[in-house]
């Protein structure tokens, strides 16, 4: 089994919106200007999943879903992987741990989010290999076959975009 870890970042055209902080009555948009691609925020500050806390919305290869501490996501066999759990979420970073189903090569990386943290283990007799990372809001990370956005970051949630290649 090969393993490639590669951390790369590009300077963002304009810093990525703080899901912690509230825009000011001055930099409220205008009745007049095109509402955002974001969807509107939930209670708890994040913006609205569209799969909600659904996480079994991810095994059809395509999910908006949030997650908190101690929860996985399933994941389809065609994806490379296991499952991708959340082990961490506080401040604005979530730490994921990628399970990597045996056989083949795996790559990572992580883009877009320039204090990305990634530890790559290779298959042990007792564990498959594996990846962890600690990622931030803006950070594209992939997996195998996975594709993971990390929407937002807030109150111990954290909301993520995940796809799998075909």
């Amino acid at each position: 089994m090969i393993f490639l870890a590669a951390c790369t970042t590009e300077a963002p055209s304009s810093p990525p919106p703080s899901a912690s902080s509230a825009p000011s009555a001055s930099s409220a948009p205008s009745a007049s200007t095109a509402p955002s691609a974001s969807p509107s925020p939930s209670p708890t500050g994040l913006p609205r999943a569209a799969d909600g806390t659904k996480l079994a919305a991810c095994k059809d290869s395509k999910c908006e879903v949030v997650v908190s501490r101690e929860k996985s996501i399933e994941l389809p066999r065609s994806s490379g992987l296991y499952a991708v759990a959340a082990y961490d979420v506080k401040g604005d970073e979530v730490g994921l741990f990628f399970s990597v189903r045996p056989g083949g090569s795996v790559t990572f990386s992580c883009d877009k989010d320039d204090r990305c943290g990634v530890s790559v283990r290779g298959e042990s007799a007792q564990l498959p290999a594996s990846a962890q990372v600690d990622a931030h809001p803006g950070a594209e990370l992939h997996v195998a076959k996975v594709n993971v956005k990390v929407v937002a970051v807030a109150d111990g949630k954290a909301v993520l975009r995940l796809t799998v290649a075909k």
